[in-house]
C-alpha cells in the first residue's frame, strides 16, 4: 500500500511518518540562490574575457615577430611604421629584456633572441589562452545540453514527481 503525505506529515490513514525528505515537496525547500541561467552566463562571460584577452596576446605576439623581422632585416627607424613598431614592442619586451646579448650581424641588421623569446612565450601563451577558450565552449556546450536533458526529462513525465510507487 501506497502512503501520500499530506503537509502535516501524516499518511493517508492519519499516523505519523516523521519529517519529510528533501527534494520530495517543492513547497518546503528552499529557493536556489544560484541558478542555472546565472552560472550559464558567468561562463560565457568568462569565455568573452579569456577571448579579448587571447586577441590582445595574439596582437603583442604579432607585433614581436614583426619587430623581430625589421631588427633582422635592418629596417631603417627613421620609418614611421618602423618606428611605431619598435615603440610598441619595447613595452611588451620589458620582462624579457636583457635576457640574451644582441647580436649585430652586419650594419644594420640585428639578432635578438631576447625579443625572438619572448615572441615564443606571447605565442605559447596565446595557444593557452585559446585551449582555455576551447575547453569553455565545449564546458558550457555540456552544461547547457545537462539543463536541457533535465528539463526534457521532467516535461516527458508528468506527474512523476506526485507518484510514488
Amino acid at each position: 500500500m501506497t502512503a501520500i503525505r499530506n503537509r502535516d506529515e501524516s499518511d493517508a490513514q492519519g499516523q505519523a511518518t516523521g519529517p519529510l525528505p528533501v527534494g520530495e515537496d517543492d513547497e518546503f525547500l528552499e529557493p536556489e540562490l544560484v541558478t542555472d541561467e546565472t552560472i550559464e552566463t558567468l561562463l560565457r562571460g568568462a569565455k568573452i574575457l579569456v577571448t579579448v584577452v587571447n586577441v590582445v596576446v595574439l596582437m603583442t605576439f604579432s607585433i614581436l615577430a614583426l619587430g623581430f623581422l625589421l631588427h633582422l632585416a635592418g629596417a631603417s627607424p627613421e620609418a614611421s611604421f618602423v618606428d611605431w613598431v619598435y615603440r610598441t614592442t619595447e613595452r611588451a619586451m620589458q620582462p624579457f629584456r636583457g635576457m640574451y646579448p644582441i647580436q649585430e650581424i652586419d650594419g644594420r641588421s640585428v639578432f635578438d633572441a631576447s625579443l625572438l623569446f619572448a615572441a615564443a612565450m606571447y605565442g605559447f601563451m596565446a595557444i593557452c589562452l585559446h585551449g582555455f577558450v576551447v575547453y569553455l565552449s565545449a564546458y558550457i556546450r555540456r552544461y547547457h545540453r545537462r539543463t536541457v536533458e533535465a528539463e526534457n526529462r521532467s516535461r516527458s513525465t508528468p506527474g512523476a514527481d506526485e507518484y510514488l510507487g
